[in-house]
């Protein structure tokens, strides 16, 4: 295994556990109240991503406590929610215990061609700013390989911001940039947390996709990228 690989392992493991240790405390730093709240908050957003997932099967990727999950369900056919972190999805459950069209599994993001179904919508939420740059490609290939010819991929995410619980970062070799960060009971972890921009991204899915579009939405501090796949 080469150095840089190693260096990119490691990362993710932070960051995986990261977000099973900040489980507890997730929606507050969010400022998530309900699916309700976040639908009227982030309506933009919505309103973007509902034409291409409604009434599809849709695999929804680091799916977290459920926060998006639930905006999905009302609008797919079926959402299947994965998440590495066992901690984020026991949450995410109790959340939405009464939806009859989720499925919730345990599966690391990198590992999605463990998966036997096929898709016709795929959704990442402030997820990708976490991919390191070496496993871009990693990442989508895997997720490719469950979607059906004519799926939507969504991938939300956000513009640079303070983040509270920051204590330091720097810019790697690979080119990610990387904060160190402190949870509530004294705990630091290395987060990646890359800004990607959309020549970045078009280049990503050169070939392999078509009608992508990225979408910049300042007053919510958020980017998207949709895409369909050839």
């Amino acid at each position: 295994m080469s150095r840089d690989s190693q260096e990119n392992d490691r990362l993710v493991d932070q960051m995986t556990a990261y977000y099973a240790r900040r489980a507890p405390w997730h929606d507050d730093y969010m400022s998530f109240e309900s699916t309700d709240q976040l639908e009227r908050r982030l309506r933009p957003v919505v309103d973007k991503i509902t034409p291409r997932i409604e009434g599809r099967d849709v695999i929804e990727v680091a799916c977290g406590t459920g926060n998006w999950t639930g905006i999905l369900a009302r609008r797919a056919a079926y959402v299947t929610a994965v998440d590495a972190s066992i901690e984020v999805l026991d949450l995410a459950r109790r959340k939405l215990v009464g939806a009859a069209n989720i499925d919730f599994v345990h599966l690391d993001a990198y590992k999605l061609d463990q998966l036997d179904e096929r898709y016709d919508g795929a959704v990442a939420a402030d997820w990708f700013s976490h991919v390191p740059c070496g496993r871009r490609q990693v990442f989508l290939k895997g997720l490719h390989t469950l979607l059906l010819p004519g799926s939507w991929v969504v991938l939300i995410d956000m513009t640079p911001r303070e983040a509270d619980d920051v204590v330091s970062q720097h810019t790697d070799a690979d080119g990610n940039n990387v904060a160190l960060r402190e949870l509530p009971d004294g705990s630091r972890f290395e987060v990646v947390k890359n800004y990607p921009i959309q020549s970045e991204m078009e280049a990503l899915v050169e070939g392999l996709a078509d009608r992508a579009e990225f979408i910049l939405l300042p007053d919510l501090q958020r980017w998207l990228f949709v895409y369909r796949i050839k």
